[in-house]
């Protein structure tokens, strides 16, 4: 008298066998990569995504920056998107039409991660500064932003 169990063939057998292995070792897999250890190595090997880590630099209002004057008016923002605090330095330059670079104001803010850091700007600019750029730039950063005085945006 012989059963279906008996009469079955050991791949079948082994089959199973092999299917709760590895269900059991991805339920370890699964904790283990949980785990601090297993997370650091993971991230180490560029295996885990990690999210990006910028600093955007932009005018506000863009559509009324100034076009003349001897005073100029305008704002710009910092948006610290580093996911720590950071002080950003900043510089306000005139770049005259010859390229020569005039620095009109300097100055830092210091935002948190994720913070948006609004800077009111009034400076004065000397006069035949046609065809002329205001330029913001962050030097730790290398980045910069620029509008034209004298000329339509």
């Amino acid at each position: 008298m012989s059963t279906d169990r008996q009469n079955s063939p050991w791949f079948v057998k082994r089959g199973l066998l092999t299917a709760a292995v590895l269900v059991v070792g991805g339920i370890a897999l699964a904790y283990l990569a949980g785990t601090s250890f297993a997370r650091a190595q993971l991230t180490a090997l560029k295996l885990i995504p990690e999210p990006e880590r910028y600093t955007e630099l932009y005018f506000n209002h863009t559509a009324s920056l100034p076009t003349a004057g001897t005073s100029v008016t305008f704002s710009f923002s910092i948006h610290n998107v580093t996911g720590q605090t950071k002080v950003y330095p900043y510089e306000i330059m005139l770049i005259g039409p010859t390229g020569n670079d005039e620095v009109l104001e300097s100055g830092a803010t210091s935002t948190t991660a994720g913070q948006i850091a609004d800077i009111p700007v009034t400076v004065h600019v000397p006069l035949g500064t046609a065809n002329s750029q205001i330029a913001v730039e962050l030097p730790q950063q290398a980045q910069s932003i620029d509008f034209w005085l004298g000329k339509t945006q």
